[in-house]
């Protein structure tokens, strides 16, 4: 897809916990993803609840990012490519781009204030070619301390905003899936059955076996559950 960016700036005239609470209907203080999604099949904004067992993939993503309007498009792009944090893509600055990487070293929370990442962590991701490509004309321009995604003024998107754009083309849609499980939950799904697959072939491969289902289907006698018992930042 091929997507343009224009700038805009949200004027954040609430508290982060009364426009979360507006934007979702939810108690902003709820972590639960079976509640987020039961209360909001009860908003009269969508009207039905998304099965929390599963994620929305490449095609789903995109339905909901074309009924964006085309300068909006490219923030929610590198958001489902990346799998970070709303409020870590928000800072992303010129300099965070180097040599088809990108560097997540910072966040914004709700109210616009900037803090480390969840995790304390600078992380170092890949982008896809032709995104990073659009990334660095989108701010070819610009000195290395701006922001990639920024309004008139140079002022950054906040996350509360990004919410509520994605509430709104998922409406539209018709998918209706919160930001976090549409694309950081998404993308560690989808990045598991990859990694899945990928360790089923090599196995396939190595036992000289044409398919990966003779493997499993005659010789894997017990598969341990490889699903992390420790919980992590979200």
């Amino acid at each position: 897809m091929s997507f343009q960016y224009c700038q805009y700036i949200f004027p954040l005239t609430r508290t982060s916990e009364e426009l979360a609470e507006s934007i979702w209907h939810i108690n902003p203080r709820s972590k639960s993803i079976e509640g987020v999604a039961r209360e909001s099949a009860s908003h009269s904004i969508f009207s039905k609840a998304w099965n929390v067992s599963e994620v929305p993939r490449n095609e789903e993503q995109s339905q909901i990012i074309t009924n964006l309007v085309p300068h909006h498009r490219i923030i929610f792009e590198t958001l489902a490519a990346l799998g970070c944090r709303p409020g870590e893509i928000c800072v992303l600055k010129k300099r965070d781009l180097v040599g088809g990487r990108v560097y997540i070293q910072r966040a914004f929370d709700n109210a616009g204030h900037l803090k480390e990442t969840k995790s304390n962590k600078i992380q170092c991701k890949m982008l896809p070619p032709d995104l990073y490509a659009r990334l660095g004309e989108l701010c070819r321009d610009r000195l290395p301390e701006a922001f990639i995604f920024s309004g008139q003024r140079g002022a950054p998107y906040r996350p509360v905003y990004l919410t509520q754009l994605w509430k709104t083309a998922a409406r539209k849609a018709e998918i209706p899936v919160p930001l976090y499980v549409g694309t950081r939950h998404s993308f560690a799904t989808q990045r598991w059955e990859e990694i899945q697959k990928a360790g089923a072939d090599k196995l396939a491969s190595e036992m000289g076996h044409a398919s990966a289902g003779t493997t499993f289907s005659h010789y894997v006698r017990t598969v341990p559950n490889l699903s992390p018992v420790e919980k992590k930042p979200s």
